[in-house]
């Protein structure tokens, strides 16, 4: 993203990744686009990297 000069919006432990219609979770970490979303946004509409990681609690 640094080499293609995209700013991007980074989010920790905060909004939701939407993963079908009425279906989302809230990864550890994402990166979106800029423009970075409102502060009371609740759904990141357009992550290109979205980072979970692994523990008992996130198993299916």
């Amino acid at each position: 993203m640094a080499e293609a000069r995209v700013a991007c919006y980074v989010g920790i432990d905060g909004p939701t990744v939407r993963v079908g219609e009425h279906r989302g979770f809230v990864p550890d970490v994402l990166v979106a686009p800029f423009p970075e979303p409102a502060p009371d946004s609740l759904v990141i509409p357009n992550p290109v990297i979205v980072v979970e990681g692994l523990s008992p609690s996130t198993a299916i």
